[in-house]
């Protein structure tokens, strides 16, 4: 009788490698379905996370609007990268054309108001759908209106005013001052018709005074009230009085930007000239009448670093000189006649 003889050694050695093998296998498996899994679960986080739609980033948008108040010419790059990924947000097109109005591109705004205008036309449908087409429809009037104005066609500005009041979402009495300031330019005054003779501004379009910016400027200057702190203030050694004496000789220039709708905008640089808050600032803003000397508002700003600023730091030696010249007239007055004897 043959028996087949089994060695132990072996068998145990393949049982071994068969169990590393299917351990080796498993894992592999388990590998791969944990790669497939992960990757699905990635593909539905996008998806989850994705914009709803296609036609606007928010806070892509607001950078582009918030970059304005540093620098013009970085807001209007930011703008057409952005309406070159969001052709049809048509909100931020408006504000682009604003931009480009209040950096005094008066030709491009034009072109780019006619041809926001047409693709308005052939989206109209869906905007009405959308319920857009009066909120784009009033960003439209307003950069009209502004485009008008400052292209000095105030013929046609009045009347599309006129014409499109229940359009405007803007302070009736600031569109008041508008039509007014219009008019004066037109050579004609429809005084019956005013509605506000208070307005600030329509008071200084119908007689300036010096004395009434004074007053209107008075909240900008300091009087070291602790109430002053989250305010934009004049240090008290600023020289307001020689400071507007200044800007009424040097203004208007081609520094400005066409900031609203009759106002033109400077900034203006004096170290240490104001506080904005608890921030001491170098640079502050100057509004006047387009076109004019006649000074509106005035007061510091935080940013004037990357506008086409008028330095008058050369002010601060005469205002130095000043100080000296008095401080030894009071010395004489009060030493003099003891010195003589």
């Amino acid at each position: 009788m043959c028996y087949n003889t089994i060695n132990l050694g072996d068998t145990m050695a393949k049982e071994k490698i068969r169990y590393k093998y299917h351990r080796m296998l498993k894992a592999h498996n388990i590998k791969s379905f944990d790669n497939v899994y992960s990757e699905e679960r990635y593909q539905l986080k996008i998806k989850k996370n994705k914009p709803k739609n296609k036609y606007f980033d928010h806070y892509e948008f607001i950078s582009a609007l918030n970059l304005r108040e540093q620098s013009i010419e970085l807001s209007l790059n930011k703008f057409r990268d952005y309406l070159e990924k969001f052709p049809y947000d048509y909100s931020a097109s408006a504000y682009f054309i604003t931009t480009l109005i209040t950096a005094k591109n008066l030709q491009e705004a034009e072109l780019e108001l006619k041809k926001l205008e047409e693709e308005i036309k052939i989206e109209y449908d869906r905007l009405i759908a959308a319920a857009d087409i009066e909120k784009i429809n009033k960003s439209i009037a307003f950069c009209k209106l502004k485009l008008l104005m400052y292209q000095e066609k105030y013929s046609k500005a009045y009347n599309y005013l006129l014409d499109n009041l229940e359009i405007f979402d803007t302070d009736p009495r600031y569109l008041e001052a508008v039509r007014v300031f219009s008019e004066k330019q037109m050579d004609y005054f429809d005084m019956e018709s005013i509605s506000d003779f208070d307005y600030y501004a329509i008071k200084q379009l119908l007689n300036y005074s010096q004395e009434e910016l004074l007053e209107h400027i008075k909240p900008h200057l300091s009087t070291l009230d602790e109430s002053e702190k989250d305010k934009a203030v004049f240090n008290n050694n600023f020289p307001v009085d020689r400071v507007i004496e200044t800007i009424m000789e040097e203004c208007p220039n081609e520094k400005r930007v066409y900031s609203g709708l009759y106002e033109d905008a400077y900034v203006f640089r004096y170290d240490l000239c104001g506080k904005i808050g608890k921030m001491n600032t170098d640079y502050f803003k100057v509004f006047t009448f387009h076109d004019s000397s006649e000074i509106i508002n005035m007061l510091p700003c935080q940013q004037g670093e990357y506008f086409d600023y008028y330095d008058l730091n050369y002010l601060k030696e005469e205002n130095d000189k000043v100080k000296v010249k008095s401080g030894l007239d009071r010395f004489n007055k009060r030493y003099g006649k003891i010195l003589d004897k």
